[in-house]
């Protein structure tokens, strides 16, 4: 059974934000870093916490290897090449070559690119030995390497092989498109991505969008094409089926506010909005709320970042949502409220939400939820005694 692959694709947990958060805490990745950044500061130990956690789920190998991508890419959206290759390394199966496939492509886009063609050709070798719709999944990730490494045969190669493959097409047409950006032919990029027909597949409605975020994100347009181009982009989010959706436009929120800070406010307020007046099930509407409030501060609305995360708190003790996933939401909330710069409000969230995920019997959801928990701390810089403490109390139980 295929997996749901458009939303497994969101990767990193809101990478795009992810980013944005981790500038505002002073530890973006910047143009002409090195590739390791031990050099500038050591990463923050939450990641660490986050993989030791995601090593401790031993009672399932394919979530224990979900989670191990997810904090290695997490390194990498850090701007930490080295150690989330290292950690990918170690993952047991298809997922090590999402990692190295994305090391490539980070490598490639920061300038190191004989090292990223090297990283590549071994995600090359690696796919060979991977089979069924996981093989789709890694070659995926290597043509966004191939796109950023200006590879154009392989690239065109790699379309044309998987133009009839709906999970697909429209991601390989997103990375071809912005190839053809990268080599100074805009017309013919957005080309591309208007000639894809409608569709209300996940996938397809997933990567339409995600065409036009990459070109504007990428820097490949001018300014009066870009904002064309992220218009499009909130648009096509509008077209994905479900809360996914509201997922997406939180990625673009802080993309289209580098372009116009007060349109990117009117139009998240009103997605904010949307979302609070929704009637989506608890454990999807508390998470989107807690996001909401963490994307609202990210671009300096902070007159709505209580209101939200108040909502969000309210669902989350109630009985909507499962004891295994308040601890997620919670640190959301938290999450946002050190955005907004209320880090004590923050800590509290925090332990709170450490103290449900250390009462969870089951290994393999306190596993999950720790390696929840520890991205947050990670993306939101927020340190202390208290919090290490609780985290060392958390490892003890494994």
């Amino acid at each position: 059974m295929h997996e749901m692959s458009a939303c497994d694709e969101n990767r990193r947990s809101f990478s795009v934000t992810g980013l944005i958060l981790l500038a505002l805490a002073g530890m973006a990745v910047l143009c002409g870093i090195a590739v390791s950044c031990r050099e500038a500061a050591p990463p923050p130990a939450a990641l660490q916490r986050a993989w030791d956690y995601a090593c401790a789920i031993t009672n399932d190998p394919k979530d224990r290897a979900a989670c191990q991508e997810r904090v290695a890419l997490a390194y990498l959206d850090a701007g930490y090449a080295d150690e989330a290759l290292a950690r990918g390394r170690q993952v047991e199966n298809w997922r090590r070559g999402v990692v190295l496939a994305d090391t490539a492509a980070w490598l490639a886009e920061h300038g190191k690119t004989g090292r990223a063609s090297r990283l590549l050709a071994e995600a090359e070798e690696f796919a060979k030995t991977v089979t069924d719709w996981h093989h789709d999944r890694v070659r995926s990730h290597i043509s966004q390497a191939h796109a950023l490494l200006g590879m154009d045969p392989e690239l065109r190669n790699m379309r044309d092989a998987y133009q009839s493959n709906r999970d697909y097409s429209a991601r390989f047409n997103a990375y071809y498109a912005l190839h053809l950006a990268r080599q100074g032919k805009q017309a013919e990029a957005l080309a591309v991505l208007a000639e894809q027909a409608e569709s209300s597949y996940l996938d397809t409605a997933v990567w339409r969008a995600r065409g036009y975020q990459l070109l504007a994100e990428d820097g490949a347009l001018e300014q009066e094409e870009a904002n064309k181009a992220l218009d499009r982009a909130w648009q096509e989010c509008g077209r994905v089926p479900g809360w996914k959706q509201y997922e997406m436009k939180m990625e673009l929120a802080p993309i289209i506010a580098g372009y116009g800070p007060d349109k990117a406010k009117t139009l998240l307020g009103d997605m904010a909005t949307e979302v609070e007046q929704s009637r989506l099930p608890g454990h999807v509407k508390a998470p989107l709320l807690a996001q909401a409030a963490g994307t609202c501060a990210r671009i300096g609305m902070t007159d709505r970042v209580e209101s939200l995360a108040v909502k969000a708190r309210t669902l989350i003790e109630s009985d909507e949502l499962q004891n295994i996933e308040k601890p997620s939401a919670l640190a959301l909330v938290g999450e946002a409220y050190v955005l907004a710069g209320q880090a004590e409000k923050g800590k509290a969230m925090y332990v709170r939400a450490m103290e449900l995920a250390g009462g969870l019997v089951n290994l393999r959801p306190r596993g999950k939820a720790c390696v929840d928990v520890s991205l947050s701390l990670a993306r939101s810089a927020l340190t202390g005694d208290e919090l290490d403490a609780e985290q060392r109390r958390l490892m003890a139980t494994f």
